[in-house]
């Protein structure tokens, strides 16, 4: 009797010193993340950005930089049916003009994961720009092309 005592207060002590159940919480956590990060992407920009993206937008294209614990990385977003009262309903400010930084940014985050051609912008067309940042150097750069009513953004989060 006293060897099944002693027995029973190893098998405690190591199951408090080796927490087998870690792996797997860590696991649940990050498919519960993706679950409610959901399939459809607008809603991460949303909830980052603090902006309302409009129902009627369909997302055709998305890339990112791969799953992150703390959400930093970069991602990629192209989006028709957009309207200019649409982006109106945003919740930030375009301008129009082009801006060499504001382009060579988005073209950085496009080539580093590695978007294809036919999903880039052609900055030879009218368009309208907005650029969100963030304290730590994090930014969202949007741009709206009015003839193709077509999105695009640019994320970095760091």
């Amino acid at each position: 009797m006293k060897n099944e005592k002693c027995g029973f207060q190893i098998f405690i002590l190591l199951v408090a010193a080796f927490p087998f159940w870690l792996p797997l919480v860590l696991w649940l956590g990050y498919v519960l993340m993706g679950w409610m990060g959901g399939k459809d992407s607008a809603a991460g920009y949303e909830k980052r950005w603090e902006i309302e993206f409009s129902s009627e937008w369909k997302e055709v294209c998305h890339a990112d930089s791969g799953p992150s614990f703390h959400g930093d990385g970069m991602r990629y977003g192209v989006y028709e049916n957009v309207s200019g009262g649409s982006i109106a309903e945003l919740g930030c400010s375009f301008a129009r003009g082009k801006n060499d930084a504001v382009a060579e940014e988005f073209q950085a985050v496009a080539e580093a994961l590695e978007t294809e051609e036919k999903n880039q912008p052609d900055f030879t067309k009218d368009f309208a720009w907005a650029r969100l940042a963030k304290e730590d150097g994090s930014f969202l750069i949007l741009l709206f092309f009015p003839e193709d009513n077509r999105m695009f953004l640019a994320e970095a989060i760091f």
